[in-house]
């Protein structure tokens, strides 16, 4: 699309939306390089800088109101990048778009919708001590098997299952949300003294 996409805007198009086309474009070809000299960076920052002053367009035309957009602010540290890590022609956005399925999709189906804000802060802080504990224990307790099952790879629940999963206390609820209980503990029949020796558990009985 990027080869023919200028060529179709011309004549149909304002020149202000051209403009901006072409010069986000230049960046893009600039972007792919597989190596960079200090005139191709140099060319990369003026055809930044030519986007970034030619998208007035889109709000004097009420296209678009703001341009908080991930994407878009990336791309005033493509040059900084380049120099300090080398070339971006190997890069894609699919590792952080991934992370909204971990960082927003998974934690609102494990909401009930309601106040659902509060309910996944709430989730993170769950997901954050058990990955901290997890990992603790592989650490310090040889022979530990024990896994944290990913809440991300849940069932993607339906906004009409969700509607149904209000109860906190309900069984279905904590099945559907991908919650689990282990069927084989972790080290079975283990005596209160090994809780204390062999886990550090000095004040367990107290």
């Amino acid at each position: 699309m990027e080869k023919v996409f200028l060529g179709v805007l011309t004549g149909q198009a304002e020149p202000g939306l051209i403009h901006v086309v072409c010069a986000t474009l230049t960046f893009i070809y600039y972007a792919h390089f597989e190596y960079h000299t200090t005139d191709s960076l140099v060319k990369l920052e003026q055809a930044w800088v030519a986007s970034h002053q030619n998208k007035q367009y889109f709000i004097d035309n009420s296209i678009q109101t703001h341009f908080n957009i991930q994407k878009l602010h990336s791309m005033q540290h493509y040059i900084a990048a380049i120099i300090s890590l080398g070339s971006a022609d190997g890069y894609c956005t699919e590792s952080p778009e991934h992370l909204h399925i971990d960082f927003a999709k998974s934690a609102y189906h494990a909401s009930n919708k309601n106040n659902y804000i509060k309910q996944m802060m709430k989730w993170f802080t769950c997901q954050e001590a058990c990955y901290h504990f997890a990992n603790y224990l592989h650490w310090t307790v040889p022979g530990y098997i024990m896994e944290l099952t990913a809440i991300s790879k849940s069932k993607k629940l339906e906004d009409d299952e969700c509607d149904e999963l209000v109860d906190a206390d309900n069984l279905d609820q904590a099945e559907e949300l991908g919650y689990s209980i282990s069927k084989q503990p972790a080290y079975p029949h283990t005596s209160i003294s090994s809780l204390m020796t062999d886990f550090s558990a000095t004040n367990f009985l107290p």
